[in-house]
């Protein structure tokens, strides 16, 4: 392996700071070619507009809002230069001062720290406004309070588009055929690591406040608000529950917690064996409050993160993708088409490294594809990585243009790799940070039913999907469309036809212990036959690693076939024992969180319905008429 260049790292950080740089100076040019007391009269005169729209349509938020946002284009279009003094004097005068401070928009601009401005400016150049357009309507719905209900999501015939060809039971029996000759002479089984969600937090202050009042604890600035006060602590006050070395239930993972899961990985490797590679579904970076997420702390934490993987995972392959967390600034990503590519160096770092550490050598493909690529690691088997935040609810790129079936690419790249993969008769694996289903806190909808669409059109090809983000152990099946429902309650068996593994995380916040797994694969068809999960006691003096669940043993009790892999009709038996049986329900509970001493239950009509919808719904449309339907 050729050492990692310093100079190369450097490269990246100069890169994008360079650019955040033009685009500062850009603005700064045009601040000092206005004179103050024009600028100062063009920035009054946008506030009074935005009054008056406010008060013509104060009984009407919907209206008013998209209203504002048809404003705040043309201003960001025709001045730009005033954007940022105009965003953050509204943002001063009429939005919650926690609002300010979540997107750096407070009255002193922090170079250590991006400012949000530039990527809401960018977005209100780029949103269509037109009447028919989505996307004030959109923005509105999901980052103004509901300020407009969600219009219905635009739906697109892929075939029609000429994305693919439809199934054709010639072409599938051929696909089958090579499938077969790709895989008579493999093992029976093989073994494949899963971990996801470390949050490795540099800040970790051992000795710091562990039960904070704030979001992020184990920071030292950070405090309960009933301590008492302390002049001599930083955060003020005195320290209620110490934080320890080993880690904490309300903080993300120190560095000693972070080591301890890969060694146990690496010792699990060698005592079992058969291990052909590992698979990181993202989140390096810490959940850090705004002042702390800065471009050399994520470069530091991903570096950090993938060090430890390389040396304790050694040469197994670790096929990775980029968390939400795992960007600058925190979940923005440009799609190419924008010309806006202040994010770019992550995938530059990413593909490099990966590279040099002998993961996968794609790093065209990782580039073009914001570090999405495909590998195949079996000629029977290609592992298909996808950035999942070009449907992440928070990137904020994703509100422009939205009845675009795919403003990225990555979701054409994903369906020209499975087109690919059923020509040459090959399974496929998808890996990704976010579901793109479930409830609606983290995907947006559109993006989720081209997904779906692709998944379903391949559901012979696609053996397995893997992603993380959650925290908790989690699983959902995907059903045909066409088919929706059997009768109100439940859908049918029959039309179950893929299911997503969501992986449990390293970090323990949010009262979790931590956790990771691995796959028995069956080589005949790359499907998963066993899932072992194994996690550590949060509560204990030291780490202790234990086995804790295998899944098959856990939820078969219903007589399934000792050689049939844990597919799509298994976990659609399991979803209804979670929904009817309340043993198996609070079972499951309890794994989701890896037996967590914080008590959780799931005996109320809300909590099972929620949790029912969640995993019978591969997409958010999908979750909200369950919901409905169980109301």
């Amino acid at each position: 392996m050729k050492p990692l260049s310093l100079l190369t790292l450097l490269l990246a950080a100069v890169a994008a700071a360079s650019w955040m740089a033009h685009t500062w100076a850009l603005m700064d040019v045009q601040r000092t070619l206005t004179p103050q007391t024009t600028r100062d009269k063009h920035i009054h005169g946008c506030l009074k507009k935005v009054e008056n729209i406010a008060k013509k349509h104060k009984d009407d938020s919907c209206t008013q809002c998209k209203k504002l946002v048809e404003y705040g284009h043309r201003v960001a279009k025709q001045q730009p230069h005033l954007g940022h003094d105009v965003i953050k004097k509204l943002c001063k005068t009429y939005a919650d001062s926690k609002l300010c401070d979540k997107y750096n928009l407070g009255e002193e601009e922090n170079d250590n720290v991006f400012n949000m401005t530039s990527t809401i400016v960018r977005v209100l150049t780029l949103i269509d406004t037109s009447k028919g357009s989505l996307d004030a309507e959109y923005i509105c719905a999901n980052h103004f309070d509901g300020a407009c209900d969600a219009p219905k999501t635009p739906k697109h015939d892929l075939e029609k588009l000429k994305w693919f060809k439809p199934k054709s039971k010639k072409e599938i029996a051929k696909y089958h055929r090579k499938l077969a000759e790709h895989t008579e002479h493999l093992p029976p089984t093989f073994n494949v690591v899963h971990v996801s969600d470390f949050h490795l937090d540099l800040r970790y202050t051992v000795g710091s406040e562990a039960t904070c009042s704030q979001d992020m604890c184990c920071n030292v600035e950070n405090f309960h608000e009933e301590a008492p006060l302390n002049d001599s602590s930083i955060s003020g006050h005195s320290v209620l529950s110490p934080a320890r070395e080993q880690g904490e239930y309300q903080c993300d993972a120190p560095r000693p917690l972070v080591k301890s899961s890969l060694e146990h990985i690496n010792r699990t490797i060698n005592e079992i064996g058969d291990f052909a590679f590992s698979l990181f579904t993202g989140d390096m970076v810490a959940h850090n409050a705004p002042e702390h997420k800065t471009l050399n702390y994520t470069l530091e934490s991903e570096l950090a993160v993938y060090k430890y993987m390389k040396s304790n995972i050694g040469n197994l392959p670790v096929f990775s993708s980029l968390g939400n967390h795992d960007s600058y600034p925190f979940g923005q990503l440009s799609q190419a088409s924008t010309r806006h590519k202040t994010e770019d160096w992550n995938a530059q770092l990413a593909s490099q490294l990966w590279e040099e550490y002998d993961w996968v050598n794609t790093t065209q493909d990782e580039l073009s594809n914001y570090a999405g690529y495909s590998v195949s690691p079996y000629k029977g088997l290609k592992v298909i990585s996808l950035n999942s935040n070009y449907w992440y609810k928070s990137n904020l790129y994703n509100y422009w243009d939205i009845r675009n079936p795919d403003t990225s690419g990555m979701l054409r790249f994903l369906s020209d790799e499975l087109k690919s993969a059923e020509k040459h008769g090959q399974r496929a694996w998808i890996i990704a940070h976010i579901p793109s289903g479930g409830n609606s806190k983290n995907a947006v909808p559109w993006a989720g039913e081209v997904f779906a669409s692709i998944t379903e059109r391949f559901d012979h090809v696609v053996a397995g999907v893997f992603f993380g983000h959650t925290h908790q152990d989690k699983f959902s099946v995907q059903y045909r469309k066409k088919h929706p429902r059997r009768h109100k309650h439940s859908y049918k068996e029959k039309h179950a036809i893929n299911v997503a593994w969501l992986g449990p995380s390293v970090t323990p916040i949010d009262d979790l212990n931590p956790s990771w797994r691995y796959y028995t694969i069956n080589s005949s068809n790359f499907e998963v036959q066993d899932a072992h999960t194994y996690y550590t006691d949060l509560k204990s003096l030291d780490y202790k690693w234990e086995h804790l669940y295998s899944s098959r043993e856990t939820y078969n009790t219903f007589g399934w076939p000792e050689e049939a892999p844990l597919n799509a009709t298994f976990w659609h038996r399991v979803a209804h024992q979670i929904k009817d049986d309340p043993d198996v329900r609070q079972l499951y509970t309890d794994l989701e969180a890896r037996n967590s001493p914080f008590e959780r239950k799931c005996d109320t009509h809300k909590c099972i319905t929620k949790q029912y919808c969640y995993i019978t719904s591969w997409t958010t449309d999908r979750y909200d008429k369950c919901r409905k339907i169980f109301k």
